[in-house]
């Protein structure tokens, strides 16, 4: 058996509003370091980067999307052998984050928080790392949240999944489930328990792993094994709603 769910969108439990690299004026000094960075480089270097950044205009931007749990433009590019894990140096990963627009008034953090960029606390890590050890990256990040009253001090990481693999099998799975469109399987959306249940993945295209990004969804779709969801449920740990899906 296999779990998939996608993180929320909007300001909720799992994704608050935040800024990286907030100054002591309050506002975000990330892109700017970033951006700094790129116009200081000799003109040669930038010509190298900008072909690797796919007509983006900004390398703040380029960088950004690189971030991203589940990059949308994977399918296109290596396939299966694609690594994301190679693709971040560590200076490129903002160093820390701070809460700006919280889900209540009173919020606490989850174990997982995070829509295109996925953050995770240290029992989490260590959980996935237990199972997974040197295939995702963890970088860690100082993150501020004024709105806790109880001020506790926990450790997070901001989390590069590491594998991409293709196990969707689209003629095992309810066709309800998902649309096709330009060679893409499209999750039906809202992501309810009864959609994951009608998608098949198969056992050989995962290969044992226990997280990674399914290929061939666009989105930002995360899947776990059954091991790693009984783990996380026997540590405790908050992560957002998720649902099972056919393993054949």
């Amino acid at each position: 058996m296999v779990w998939g769910f996608y993180p929320p969108s909007g300001i909720g439990k799992y994704t608050p509003g935040a800024e990286s690299e907030v100054g002591d004026d309050g506002k975000s000094k990330y892109e700017l370091r970033l951006n700094t960075y790129f116009h200081s480089l000799p003109d040669e270097e930038k010509e190298k980067i900008r072909r690797k950044m796919g007509g983006e205009d900004s390398y703040s931007r380029f960088v950004s999307r690189l971030l991203w749990s589940c990059p949308s433009h994977r399918y296109s590019q290596e396939g299966a052998n694609h690594n994301p894990t190679r693709q971040i140096e560590d200076w490129q990963v903002p160093s820390s984050l701070t809460i700006t627009q919280p889900y209540n008034r009173y919020f606490k953090l989850g174990d997982f928080f995070g829509g295109l960029v996925a953050y995770v606390s240290k029992d989490l890590r260590d959980v996935i790392l237990a199972l997974e050890p040197n295939v995702h990256r963890f970088f860690p990040i100082e993150v501020t949240n004024p709105f806790d009253k109880d001020g506790e001090d926990r450790q997070f990481y901001l989390l590069i999944i590491g594998q991409y693999l293709d196990g969707f099998r689209p003629d095992l799975s309810n066709p309800d489930s998902f649309d096709q469109y330009k060679g893409y399987e499209l999750y039906k959306s809202p992501p309810t328990k009864r959609y994951f249940g009608g998608l098949a993945i198969s056992a050989e295209g995962i290969r044992g792993a226990h997280l990674w990004s399914e290929l061939r969804f666009t989105g930002n779709m995360i899947c776990m094994s059954d091991e790693l969801k009984t783990a996380i449920d026997a540590a405790g740990l908050d992560i957002p709603r998720h649902h099972r899906m056919q393993e054949v």
